[in-house]
């Protein structure tokens, strides 16, 4: 009777463990969803706000002197890494890495193919979980700074990007075009910590 007991209890914990890493996995998403969410909104606000005063001559400043900053507060509310990674990079402590890189090409090819790309969730060998999400281009306004350097980038406005950022690669992208990754890291559990 006690192994028949052991065996069930057995059973039953092997067919919970892969629910509540489901159900974990559902929460990591939904957080990580919420801080791009926050993230976007307050990047995006005072980046527009620093656009309706001045146009990407006051934007531009803005971005380079303060993105840190709200990153650094966002960070510290939500209590996770965040950082946005990318192939064409304005900053170039922004460049994806090999594993990065590969993540952004699998996404350009959905788009590609008329498929929304999907965000992926990780879990690295040293416990740290992994979101990383699609960063579109999502409106005509982006291009002013991220657009066709040739065309669509104003001359003044271009080389303000260049004396701030003199490695930049983040032009000539289009509307809809993958800009990047968000990349949300969730810090392993410390053992004995719930």
């Amino acid at each position: 009777m006690k192994k028949t007991i052991s065996t069930l209890a057995l059973a039953v914990s092997c067919t919970l463990a892969p629910i509540s890493a489901q159900a974990d996995d559902e929460a990591l998403r939904a957080q990580a969803q919420k801080v791009i969410a926050d993230t976007f909104a307050t990047m995006s606000g005072n980046l527009m706000r620093a656009m309706a005063e001045g146009g990407p001559a006051k934007a531009i400043p803005f971005c380079h002197e303060n993105v840190k900053g709200l990153a650094a507060e966002l960070q510290k509310k939500h209590g996770v890494r965040i950082q946005r990674v990318s192939h064409k990079p304005r900053n170039p402590a922004n460049q994806a890495s090999p594993q990065e890189l590969k993540r952004i090409e699998t996404m350009q090819e959905a788009l590609s193919a008329g498929k929304p790309p999907q965000a992926e969730l990780t879990k690295e060998e040293d416990g740290r979980r992994i979101y990383y999400a699609p960063i579109v281009i999502p409106a005509e306004t982006c291009l002013k700074c991220h657009g066709d350097p040739t065309n669509v980038i104003a001359p003044a406005d271009l080389k303000l990007i260049q004396q701030l950022y003199p490695e930049d690669q983040a032009t000539g992208f289009h509307l809809g075009d993958l800009r990047g990754l968000w990349k949300i890291t969730f810090e392993a559990p410390t053992p004995g910590k719930s």
